[in-house]
């Protein structure tokens, strides 16, 4: 992925992609966690996975679209950034909470 990028990134993009896929994640979580306790629900809005199949995708299309890769690469360190930072906010968060370990 590296030799694709010689030709420079669009850190723009990609940072906007990143911030919208991770949002996405985390609405998604939302909704399919509903009725779970609080703190699992925490837990899994930014739990993301680790990127491979965007990588292996972001390759494949840099063949018919150029400059794919250049988006794709600043994407997923955005979303491995703020995922970092969001699970430490949860831990930070998670301990200070009570709540019940069985759902309503």
């Amino acid at each position: 992925m590296g030799m694709l990028l010689v030709g420079g990134a669009n850190m723009g993009m990609g940072v906007l992609l990143g911030l919208a896929a991770f949002a996405a994640q985390m609405l998604a979580a939302l909704v399919l966690t509903h009725g779970l306790p609080v703190i699992d629900r925490v837990h899994l809005g930014p739990a993301q996975q680790n990127g491979v199949t965007a990588v292996i995708l972001a390759l494949v299309f840099e063949r018919d679209f150029g400059g794919f890769v250049a988006v794709i690469a600043p994407a997923i360190l955005t979303i491995n950034l703020v995922h970092v930072v969001a699970n430490r906010t949860a831990d930070a968060w998670g301990p200070q909470r009570s709540v019940p370990s069985a759902p309503r």
